[in-house]
């Protein structure tokens, strides 16, 4: 054990817990950074704006067919799309004199977070969330406040 805690190698060799437990944290911050806002504001336009409609209809069916698709599939999305489509592209236009060793079509934290935003792993979440804690407020709620003068957006 005094060897593992006294040998140079690097963090994350020999069961150092903490690149992997700082990279999870970070991960998850630039995910919420990016999922929060666009899953509230798709949220509050399919509540409060959108009509019933056949539109309206067809994006809370795909949301729910998104909360169920398992993260694997999304893995392996990101791992296609992001690292070797994007990535790979970003390298042949900005980087070309660097290759064949790539800077963005590597696996990384940016492409993990994009991955778990973007793939819609965690939007359909937040939609989902904060669509029924709106559907919550009683409409009598809503009216009061129209009726003291309110504006429409001022009463969401």
């Amino acid at each position: 054990m005094a060897y593992l805690l006294t040998h140079d190698a690097p963090d994350n060799a020999n069961g150092h817990l903490f690149p992997a437990i700082f990279g999870t944290v970070l991960m998850v911050i630039l995910m919420s950074i990016v999922v929060m806002p666009l899953g509230v504001i798709a949220a509050i336009y399919l509540n409060e704006y959108a009509g019933k409609n056949h539109f309206t209809r067809w994006v809370r069916i795909a949301v729910a067919n998104l909360a169920g698709v398992p993260s694997i599939v999304y893995g392996v999305f990101g791992l296609g799309f992001f690292v070797y489509l994007m990535g790979g592209t970003f390298d042949k236009l900005f980087y070309a004199d660097a290759l064949p060793n790539p800077t963005f079509g590597t696996p990384g934290l940016l492409w993990a977070s994009l991955t778990l935003t973007l793939a819609l792993l965690t939007l359909p979440m937040v939609i989902v969330a904060t669509e029924e804690g709106l559907a919550s407020i009683p409409v009598s709620l809503r009216h009061g406040s129209l009726a003291l003068g309110a504006t429409r957006a001022e009463t969401l």
